[in-house]
């Protein structure tokens, strides 16, 4: 971190003690630096991220293709396996009326889906949840807050769990994290039988749910389905790794979260609500990309 200074890039250096401080492992004056640096008034991006921005943001199994092909087949995705309101014990009486949202949250949610590029999606409350805020990848997906979400003050823990959870709500997001592989494997397997013309996966007990599935999209969407699908055996040389392509979205939505809340102790702390803190997100924390990123968007200390 001293090197780091000495060369005056001040913003890594604060990311690296930022790091440190949020281990654990910090000596005092990494403390002091990110003790005079660390975040006080929330301070967002006046635009939404750009398509470059994201190719630094996105891990690098978050394939922008796969996401596409993902997004054109969803429906497909509903039908073989839906997933709704009632399967989390809601319903539609129960979603927040906007006017009933706590301001905070609400000007959090309403400004980091600018940000991120998603529409508003209504809030239905989960007690249970506590400060965490998830999605369900119904049709259409919504947000599940906890009580304490809710009622959080504007600070960084609730724009890193607003902003980590928004990014689900990208098409084909919300189904690729909350679907078993199984059921991603049976519906891109079913579009590669129609692009191909073979009958790889026609033993899958799901195979013919699929293909129904598949078959009750529209021609149009099917065609860019089968091309996109045969795009992507191209270039992957025979095969599609759903699963990693599945674990990748947290970790984009890890960074995502990290880099609009603008405090890495407090990004880390609700990474591991969720899960346990991933070497990824610890290296993205002071990477190159994330000073870039910081650069671009104005949100350097």
């Amino acid at each position: 971190m001293r090197t780091t200074v000495a060369a005056g890039h001040a913003d890594a250096a604060f990311l690296a003690a930022a790091t440190m401080v949020a281990l654990g492992s910090a000596d005092q004056q990494m403390t002091e630096l990110y003790e005079l640096h660390r975040v006080r008034e929330l301070r967002l991006p006046a635009q939404p991220l750009t398509a470059a921005q994201w190719a630094l943001l996105r891990h690098r199994e978050d394939s922008l293709e796969l996401g596409a092909l993902l997004e054109l087949v969803t429906p497909a995705v509903h039908a073989l396996a839906p997933m709704t309101l009632a399967d989390s014990d809601l319903d539609v009486s129960q979603v927040i009326a906007e006017g009933d949202l706590p301001p905070a949250f609400r000007r959090a949610r309403d400004r980091l889906s600018e940000i991120v590029g998603v529409a508003t999606a209504p809030v239905y409350p989960r007690v249970e949840l506590g400060a965490q805020i998830h999605v369900l990848a119904s049709d259409p997906p919504v947000l599940l807050a906890g009580d304490e979400a809710l009622t959080a003050p504007e600070r960084p823990e609730l724009v890193f769990r607003m902003a980590r959870a928004l990014t689900f709500l990208w098409p084909g997001r919300a189904v690729g994290a909350s679907r078993p592989g199984r059921v991603l494997r049976a519906i891109v397997l079913a579009i590669v039988r129609e692009a191909a013309g073979t009958d790889v996966g026609r033993e899958d007990a799901l195979a013919a749910n699929a293909d129904a599935a598949v078959a009750a999209l529209g021609p149009t969407v099917r065609e860019q389905a089968r091309a996109s699908a045969l795009r992507l055996l191209s270039k992957s040389g025979g095969g599609l790794n759903l699963s990693l392509w599945a674990k990748s979205l947290a970790r984009t939505a890890d960074r995502t979260g990290m880099l609009l809340c603008g405090d890495i102790p407090a990004a880390f702390a609700g990474a591991q609500e969720v899960g346990e803190l991933e070497r990824d997100m610890l290296e993205f924390a002071y990477s190159a990309a994330h000073v870039t990123l910081r650069q671009q968007l104005g949100l350097t200390s």
